[in-house]
């Protein structure tokens, strides 16, 4: 089951760009052609194109963490001032329109013509984000003196099966009159997503760790402020965890399990999503964490979050944890297992 494709995932937006033809870089001369993987240079500015790989993107974008739909074609572009002046290298990762002089752009290998590309090509969209960057991107101008390096990361839409391709380096990124031209033998490629854990294992958020550490269907005591203790009126999927502070600082966690606003768990079938329960707000469900904790360093703290029951056919759920709720960024996704049962009323609901 593939968690990133669910019905409503934070999107990342992806922009269907127009390619303003600069026709005048189309002359007599012709812009060199290389390969991916062979280093090239144009205006004194070394280029080179790393394996390329298809993901589904995670960008943590202050608190949030926003998840892209559809996987993308990441191709990571090493650039090296080999000239004797500096060279400000300035990103175009947010252009909303591509130009053979002022981005990179991705299209059909017209084949032994690549040395004069032709004014109609067929592209391969570039990618926008609506928030964040991608790990690796660089985002500001940076200048290079000689010497000096960078690693880049250009993102396209995922082509249509095998294709050959052309990746145009525009004059803009180097100090060459025409674009610098690469070869890209696509083949497709299984994409790469966040790693999913199981229920006991321990995901990492820089020393601070995230478990789930069981889940079962039941009734759930309550206690309300004016009606007294009680339990909830049919039986919720409950899903307990603990967080592990391994730092030297101390952590403040905030499950904020009755916040409108806020992003909390969450849990997926595989066409669908299960609603999370709340309470009102003069209601504490036993042993739920009910305000903010602190947790020291070697310290951790044990929760559990409730859902609606999800039907008899489901026997696995995909789970999600903010990892804002305890002071760090990114996403704890686990597999966490489901088996419908009947569970019998509590004494109490039965008169």
């Amino acid at each position: 089951m593939d968690v990133r494709s669910r019905p409503d995932s934070s999107i990342i937006a992806t922009s269907v760009m127009a390619v303003m033809l600069a026709t005048a870089l189309v002359g007599c001369d012709k812009p060199l052609v290389g390969v991916a993987g062979t280093p090239q240079v144009a205006g004194g500015i070394e280029f080179q194109i790393s394996d390329y790989d298809v993901r589904y993107l995670e960008i943590n974008d202050g608190d949030n963490t926003y998840e892209y739909p559809r996987p993308v074609l990441r191709v990571p572009l090493s650039i090296k001032n080999v000239a004797e002046e500096s060279f400000v290298y300035s990103p175009s990762h947010g252009a909303l329109q591509m130009t053979e002089a002022a981005t990179p752009i991705l299209y059909l290998d017209p084949g032994a013509e690549a040395d004069l590309p032709p004014a109609s090509k067929n592209l391969i969209s570039g990618v926008v984000l609506d928030k964040g960057a991608v790990e690796g991107q660089v985002v500001n101008s940076t200048t290079l003196a000689k010497g000096d390096s960078l690693q880049d990361i250009l993102l396209f839409e995922v082509p249509d099966g095998p294709q050959k391709l052309i990746l145009s380096i525009p004059p803009a990124m180097h100090r060459g009159k025409l674009p610098l031209l690469f070869r890209i033998d696509y083949k497709p490629v299984e994409p790469k997503g966040p790693k999913v854990f199981a229920v006991g294992q321990e995901e990492d958020f820089d020393g601070v760790t995230f478990s789930v550490t069981g889940s079962e269907l039941g009734y759930v005591k309550t206690k309300d402020a004016a009606q007294g203790e009680g339990f909830s009126s049919d039986p919720l999927f409950k899903v307990s965890y603990e967080i592990k502070n391994g730092t030297a600082a101390a952590i403040k966690f905030e499950p904020g399990h009755k916040a409108v606003n806020l992003r909390g768990a969450a849990i997926y079938g595989a066409d669908s999503a299960f609603n999370r329960v709340k309470f009102a707000a003069t209601t504490m469900v036993d042993g739920q964490v009910q305000n903010s904790v602190t947790v020291e360093p070697g310290k951790s703290a044990t929760d559990f979050v409730l859902f609606e029951a999800p039907p008899k056919e489901v026997t696995q759920v995909s789970f999600e944890y903010p990892a804002s709720l305890f002071g760090r960024t990114g996403l704890a996704r686990f597999n966490v297992p489901f088996e419908w049962k009947d569970v019998p009323q509590p004494k109490e609901l039965q008169k």
